[in-house]
């Protein structure tokens, strides 16, 4: 006797059952839409302050500290000497 899950195994990668392909998933991909503002603010080569980013990314300055840190814990940049960067990818 056949289980419903045997049929479901067998038959479900062939039609609607079947699992969405894996996708490379980028670490950009988990964060907010502020964080991702942020990220953005910051430039391909060099550094800026807080307050630069805060112009750049047209967020009021309290409120690019958080983000900094979550992409800083994120591995996706680093402060040296009160400047953010981008860590290479």
């Amino acid at each position: 006797m056949t289980r419903a899950e045997d049929v479901v195994e067998l038959v479900g990668s062939i039609g609607e059952l079947a699992p969405d392909e894996q996708r490379a998933v980028s670490p950009l991909d988990a964060l907010t839409e502020t964080d991702k503002r942020v990220y953005d603010a910051l430039p391909r080569r060099g550094g800026r302050t807080a307050d630069e980013i805060a112009v750049t990314s047209g967020l009021p300055a309290r409120q690019v500290l958080g983000p900094l840190a979550n992409l800083e814990l994120s591995g996706l940049v680093v402060c040296r000497d009160g400047r953010w960067k981008l860590v290479p990818q």
